[in-house]
């Protein structure tokens, strides 16, 4: 069963548990986005605003990947580390078309109607929670998995974005102050709800493993680089297996 306050739970858990690591990921992430909007917003320059735009653009994959890989791995394991977040930064070729091809997709969806744009975007949102776990799957197979995995639950995952609002309304009041709490607490609900899409999808044969995992055969260099805390064990375990709940 879908449990969003569940999911929630789980989320201000994983904060708790890795609080220091957490909070030097979010401040990375926030300084970089506060940089660049302060230099595009005082820039003056047209061509300089345009550039800065496309830097925007180009960091947004490398920022995404990194952010998804962190927080899907802090809800997975009792102790994940930072490793997880700047090691997508050695992937930035990757990242960046990843990043874009999405964003066309959507794109090309929004230019029939608002409607099926976002329900595209809701249908994508696991695409890169997908690429975090497997680095090596095609673009197109994630996006594949991430419809699957999504259908029949856009409106809840409509309604995780609604539950958040306040909080998104507070960052705002606050100047961005709050979002060290509010963007870590909001990704790692998605890092869980995204580990209950994924278990269900292949309980109910939606899914095999085959549709999370890429055409090629890891090294196992390739292992221990993309995966450091591999061998840890898994602390993550279904909501409606859980028997405490709470609201959010």
């Amino acid at each position: 069963m879908f449990q969003l306050a569940a999911f929630k739970l789980h989320a201000r858990q994983s904060m708790s548990n890795q609080f220091s690591k957490t909070l030097l990921v979010t401040f990375f992430i926030l300084l970089v986005s506060y940089l660049l909007a302060i230099a595009e917003y005082f820039s003056s320059n047209t061509l300089l605003t345009f550039g800065l735009s496309l830097v925007q653009l180009l960091l947004g994959g490398p920022l995404l990947l990194a952010a998804f890989t962190y927080f899907l791995h802090t809800a997975k394991y009792d102790q994940a580390n930072t490793n997880y977040f700047f090691t997508p930064f050695s992937s930035i070729g990757r990242a960046i078309p990843a990043f874009l091809w999405q964003t066309f997709r959507i794109f090309l969806w929004s230019c029939l109607l608002l409607v099926p744009g976002i329900i595209k975007n809701y249908a994508y949102s696991q695409y890169f929670f997908i690429l975090a776990e497997q680095p090596k799957i095609s673009f197109n197979k994630a996006l594949k998995t991430s419809e699957k995995i999504t259908k029949g639950y856009k409106m809840e995952l409509f309604m995780l974005d609604l539950s958040f609002l306040g909080w998104f309304i507070l960052s705002t009041v606050t100047c961005g102050l709050a979002l060290f709490y509010v963007l870590p607490y909001y990704l790692l609900t998605k890092a869980h709800l995204y580990h209950y899409l994924k278990t269900e999808s292949l309980k109910q044969n939606i899914c095999t493993m085959e549709d999370f995992s890429s055409d090629e055969i890891f090294s196992e260099e390739d292992e221990l680089i993309t995966h450091p805390a591999k061998q840890q064990t898994s602390s993550f375990v279904p909501p409606q297996q859980q028997k405490s709940s709470a609201p959010a």
